[in-house]
């Protein structure tokens, strides 16, 4: 879980792909929660829409989607790179890295990086940074496939969020977003672009 990230990392070295990831401040679970819930409450105030580039609307907000997308992709990343350990030091940057990369790949007219560093609390040359750098791990690659977002909300026992006709942070437990997304067992094939 994310709440578990090993503490106390060293920081990478400055030319490393990782160091627009790594924060001086390590972000409590608390904090990156409120952060998270704002980021999502935030996307629901704006009037966009996603288009088909992300499978399976369902009956999730689009911020709460674009939400667990992001960690789809993080997952994505984490397997791509185990060298990474996801830290308190860097989890907020790469989640936010995450969602805009999401968000820029399934919207028609995705929210610009100004949105993300504000709600997401980061200055916006460093989020600039993080986004240049997950491009290069991920090669462009923010598709999220179908089974791989419904083994998310499995492995979060969230299958039938929604169900009631709509679901929102707000309605979704605080542990939720401090969970880790499962790996897909076949790699990143099941989940990359198609």
């Amino acid at each position: 879980a994310l709440g578990a990230a090993r503490a106390g990392m060293a920081a990478p070295s400055p030319g490393s792909l990782w160091a627009p990831f790594h924060a001086a401040a390590p972000v409590s679970c608390a904090g990156l929660t409120r952060v998270l819930k704002g980021i999502v409450r935030s996307i629901n105030d704006c009037d966009i829409e996603m288009s088909c580039g992300n499978v399976w609307r369902g009956r999730l907000s689009l911020g709460l989607r674009t939400l667990l997308c992001g960690l789809v992709v993080l997952d994505r990343v984490a397997s791509l790179a185990p060298q990474l350990a996801v830290t308190p030091c860097n989890v907020q940057r790469l989640i936010i890295a995450c969602m805009l990369g999401v968000s820029k790949y399934s919207e028609d007219e995705p929210l610009n990086n100004d949105f993300w560093s504000n709600a997401g609390g980061v200055a916006l040359a460093d989020l600039n940074k993080c986004e240049l750098a997950l491009v290069r791990i991920l090669n462009y690659s923010f598709r999220v496939s179908e089974p791989a977002f419904v083994a998310l909300l499995a492995q979060l026992g969230l299958e039938d969020l929604g169900a009631d006709g709509g679901a929102d942070v707000d309605g979704v437990d605080d542990d939720l977003l401090r969970a880790r997304p499962p790996r897909s067992e076949s790699g990143s094939e099941s989940d990359g672009p198609s």
